[in-house]
């Protein structure tokens, strides 16, 4: 049995209660973020984070408080936990997998020397990979396909043309796909690319939007600094390219159900200046489960730096309160991951911290009769594993207990009337399910061990 970290869970404690001190700063950084410039971040269950940095892979199971090492490689670009809870990272010309939380490794070789710079899963477990030069040259080797859990991947690039820097990769509810691709001569034959029927064909779109008779309406883009989908179904295209002879900036926005149409997309204001067509472009954006929206923008220390969009809100306002500098002294893109209480874990491409906030913490309702939930509570969670957690109870009466991991297997089951039950957790890390059945209440409350 492995002992309690009581001494480590009063000190994660006390620092929790540090950063509620500080709320007046937007970012804080985490105790701890070896390993130098980071490059991706993936949060597996609440509490496991993935962090990519120059010289490998680090891994926390108690949400950034203590890192160690789970993988040496100076080359990772991006990171995905699947619907497996498998960890794949992206690198050069492979793609490395573990299902282990990074103990050990296996990888599958591309055809190329290119980085894999962002991956997806759609629903149906099959996985998407887009790929880039990591020199100044716009060359690249399009996108890629696995649906086998990332052990083989294949290319599918049919309708991509000869430009395959993709260097944008987003999915809506319907699961058709988005892929960008550069073009550093802005011929209008890269930029935004749909696909109904998962790669096997990318058709191009168009892009005009209202130049307002002051630049031409149609767009041709140079590179993507930004695609996401909404929660509204819009699909948010950030990029940098030209409109004829004019160099543009722009954030524009259109509903999924009109992206294969020729309709003008409507253009979002960032910053407010009457050159509207060189505008702050956005990263890819974060939509937190309370409604804010995050994204970045990378420039100088005075122009780049968070962008954040408060729920029910649409204008954006920059924050570089605790935000640091990459390794040249700017700020650069920010990639987001989120617990299910809202709190928010970043890291700034190519800066050395790890930062985290609790702007967007999420309170849920509280938990009465009226919405047929028991009030339960465990503590302390994450807890490490074959140690014993605190669930307490509103109340004597009798309830059943069960826990389940996340395949559904049945961990433990029983009954009690106590108010305070103690529960000893599972000897294998992961995240489980304790279901409390009362009467007619039931609730289902997420357990993570490491």
């Amino acid at each position: 049995m492995k002992p309690a970290k009581l001494p480590s869970t009063l000190l994660l404690l006390a620092f929790l209660l540090s950063n509620a001190s500080h709320a007046q700063q937007f970012w804080l950084t985490t105790p701890e973020f070896q390993g130098g410039p980071k490059t991706a971040i993936a949060l597996k269950g609440d509490s496991t984070i993935f962090v990519a940095t120059a010289s490998g892979i680090i891994r926390s199971y108690n949400q950034a408080y203590k890192f160690d090492t789970c993988f040496t490689n100076p080359n990772i670009f991006s990171l995905l936990i699947t619907a497996n809870q498998h960890l794949l990272a992206g690198g050069v010309g492979k793609i490395y997998r573990s299902t282990d939380n990074g103990h050990t490794w296996d990888s599958a070789v591309l055809n190329n020397n290119f980085g894999i710079m962002k991956m997806l899963q759609l629903p149906n477990g099959h996985l998407f990979a887009t790929s880039g030069a990591l020199d100044a040259t716009y060359t690249g080797a399009g996108v890629y396909y696995s649906d086998d859990d990332g052990v083989s991947w294949a290319q599918r690039n049919t309708g991509l043309g000869n430009l395959l820097f993709a260097d944008g990769l987003a999915a809506d509810k319907n699961n058709r796909l988005y892929v960008t691709t550069a073009d550093e001569l802005s011929t209008g034959n890269a930029g935004l690319f749909y696909s109904d029927n998962e790669g096997q064909q990318w058709n191009h779109v168009d892009i005009s939007f209202n130049g307002q008779n002051a630049i031409e309406d149609e767009l041709q883009v140079t590179f993507t600094c930004g695609l996401s989908v909404a929660p509204n179904d819009s699909i948010y295209h950030s990029f940098e390219g030209v409109a004829n002879n004019t160099g543009v900036r722009l954030n524009l926005r259109k509903h999924i159900a009109d992206v294969s149409n020729n309709s003008k997309w409507d253009q979002y204001l960032v910053n407010n200046t009457n050159m509207f067509w060189m505008d702050r472009a956005l990263g890819d954006i974060h939509f937190a489960q309370n409604g804010d929206w995050y994204s970045s923008h990378a420039n100088t220390i005075n122009l780049g730096g968070t962008y954040f969009r408060k729920n029910n809100t649409t204008t954006w306002h920059r924050h570089d309160e605790g935000l640091g500098l990459d390794v040249y002294l700017q700020r650069n893109w920010q990639r987001h991951v989120e617990t299910s209480n809202g709190k928010i874990f970043m890291v700034q491409n190519l800066d050395e911290r790890i930062y985290v906030t609790d702007t967007s913490r999420y309170t849920p309702t509280a938990i009465n009769e009226t919405n047929n939930k028991p009030v339960v509570t465990i503590y302390p969670n994450p807890q490490a594993a074959g140690a014993s957690v605190a669930v307490a109870f509103d109340n004597e009466e009798q309830k059943q207990l069960t826990l389940l991991d996340i395949t559904g297997k049945l961990m433990f089951s029983t009954k009690t009337r106590d108010k305070y039950y103690s529960l000893k957790t599972p000897d294998a890390e992961g995240l489980y399910i304790l279901h409390i059945q009362q009467r007619n209440r039931q609730q289902a409350l997420k357990l993570v061990v490491y």
